[in-house]
């Protein structure tokens, strides 16, 4: 389908994005071969996008550290395009390994850039994690954290939505 040269740019870059939410095996070619195809700034974006998609260890490491440093030369279009996809409901045992990291980068943040700080937390915490153990130790380690006041009213606010999705679950049976 990516063959196809009447696709619209943004259309083909869901196509990739989707691909590398599958695991693609060929996904990185794919995403080399569309950044020529398309060397827009857009381009760039989704293409970014696309790699933090990608769900495997190494991947999500290497999109952790861009996503959770100010100080990477990584543009605030690309954070917000690729932080939505670094958490996927598909795959809880990859959002697992970031709860510990997860807290620690809350704990020692820099919390006078709000602006980057309110969009790290929204991507980075895994909210996808609809579980009891994991909203405890959310609970928990936010009630024990020095963490400023803009930090934990997003934190309060994201518990409190996670506690809505373990009621459902436990509501529903699961």
């Amino acid at each position: 389908i990516l063959k196809k040269t009447d696709l619209e740019q943004s259309r083909r870059w869901n196509i990739i994005k989707a691909l590398s939410r599958m695991k693609t095996p060929e996904i990185f070619t794919l995403i080399q071969s569309e950044r020529q195809r398309d060397p827009s700034s857009f381009g760039e974006v989704e293409a970014f996008a696309a790699e933090v998609a990608f769900p495997a260890v190494e991947q999500k490491r290497v999109a952790w550290r861009a996503l959770s440093n100010p100080d990477l030369n990584v543009s605030m279009a690309k954070r917000k395009a690729g932080g939505p996809l670094f958490h996927q409901a598909d795959h809880p045992e990859l959002s697992e390994i970031f709860i510990e990291p997860f807290f620690q980068f809350m704990q020692t943040a820099d919390w006078s850039q709000v602006w980057f700080m309110r969009g790290a937390f929204a991507s980075l915490f895994p909210s996808l994690l609809c579980s009891n153990e994991f909203l405890v130790k959310s609970q928990d380690f936010l009630n024990r954290s020095s963490v400023p006041p803009v930090g934990k009213r997003a934190w309060l606010e994201a518990n409190e939505e996670l506690e809505k999705c373990v009621k459902i679950r436990r509501f529903n049976g699961y």
